[in-house]
């Protein structure tokens, strides 16, 4: 299989200094503000905040931690804010099937819907809390995700990751997961907030040697010299 790194995600909040304050102040990201945008680096990736305006739909980012410090990074973050639950009440969830992996929820900028996951097949020692590896997750919601996961492997050369569903489809691998859901499906743990098509720009690599891939909401694939422009 082939591996897939999350280099930058760029999306749109409604209020750029409030965004920028919670992952540089709550999650304690390093930041550099820009003339019109926000750049936070989060272990080997980096999140670009844009202003635009509040649309219907949330996003979903999860965040890459070391599987050996998942109590103390509950720990940290609980005392920061409260964690989403489901209906009866769990806070920790364990990955689907083939994930191998254990995770907690909490709300972001816009109800964003953020994760910090422990991916047991990748373990790394802890170092610091906090400890953000990576994007390890970004959530896009699609009109179609069967075709679009066919769309991403045929330019990036990674495939479907563990079971899907024609609402749902994880594409990648422990390192990196675009996650394609239906446009309108619920995001978890709650359900109470849904994905829908937003302005999105994400660029991936693989470790198959072909190179950094640019693409937007609509899985359309671009060169890494072109302005795209939400």
């Amino acid at each position: 299989m082939v591996d897939m790194f999350i280099k930058q995600v760029d999306i749109e909040v409604s209020d750029l200094e409030s965004a920028t304050s919670f992952f540089a102040d709550v999650l304690e990201l390093p930041v550099r503000g820009e003339r019109d945008r926000s750049v936070l680096t989060i272990g080997s990736s980096i999140l670009i905040l844009t202003d635009g305006e509040r649309k219907a739909g949330v996003h979903h980012l999860a965040f890459d931690i070391p599987p050996a410090s998942f109590a103390a990074h509950r720990a940290w973050l609980e005392a920061k804010l409260p964690l989403l639950s489901s209906a009866d009440g769990t806070t920790e969830f364990e990955g689907p099937p083939g994930w191998n992996s254990r995770s907690i929820y909490f709300s972001g900028p816009d109800k964003m819907v953020v994760e910090l996951i422990a991916r047991r097949e990748r373990p790394r020692p802890a170092t610091r809390i906090p400890e953000l590896i990576a994007i390890s997750e970004v959530g896009i919601a699609v009109t179609d995700p069967l075709a679009a996961a066919q769309a991403v492997e045929a330019e990036t050369g990674s495939g479907v990751f563990g079971s899907s569903s024609p609402e749902f489809v994880p594409v990648g691998d422990h390192d990196g997961l675009l996650i394609l859901v239906k446009d309108g499906r619920a995001w978890l743990p709650r359900f109470d907030v849904t994905a829908h098509i937003l302005p999105l720009r994400i660029s991936v690599t693989t470790d198959a040697g072909n190179g950094e891939r640019a693409f937007d909401s609509a899985i359309r694939f671009n060169s890494l010299a072109e302005a795209v422009a939400f």
